[in-house]
């Protein structure tokens, strides 16, 4: 085939494509903070921690999932530990509902001293490893093998 042809026939099979689609709008973005915790305690650190949760919580987008995610370190028992990172979540999920968010959106997660910010030998006191991680995002938020999550209820 002469290079004249095999042109007039790319150039024909090029006229016949359709333009590409326009990409798809971009996703919201995550939205996260943390809020830290003494040892044993259910009760925020600090005041301002809880700021961010008053600033965001009104501008949650309503078809937005929330999940709060509560973490100790690894003093004490892993059953306490378990326990305790329920209380810190809710604790975290009640002020965003008090924030507005609808309650109907949050899934609450407890990941005890599982998913450290930072390793630790057993029964280590560590302020990094004790906090909850509140997210929202346009996506369902997604199950964690070792960190058992529940639809908020109070």
């Amino acid at each position: 085939m002469s290079p004249d042809l095999m042109m007039a026939v790319v150039s024909a099979g090029l006229a016949q494509t359709a333009p590409l689609p326009p990409p798809p709008p971009p996703k919201p973005p995550l939205v996260h903070g943390y809020v830290y915790f003494e040892s044993g305690s259910a009760t925020p650190v600090r005041r301002y921690q809880i700021d961010p949760i008053e600033y965001l919580g009104p501008r949650v987008p309503t078809d937005s999932f929330v999940y709060v995610r509560g973490q100790t370190d690894t003093a004490g028992s892993e059953a306490f530990n378990q326990a305790l990172a329920w209380k810190r979540a809710f604790a975290v999920a009640d002020l965003l509902v008090l924030e507005g968010v609808d309650p109907r959106r949050i899934i609450v997660m407890s990941c005890g001293e599982r998913l450290l910010n930072r390793s630790t030998a057993d029964d280590t006191s560590d302020p990094l490893n004790r906090f909850v991680l509140f997210d929202w995002s346009s996506e369902p938020p997604r199950a964690l093998a070792s960190c058992p999550m529940k639809p908020y209820r109070r």
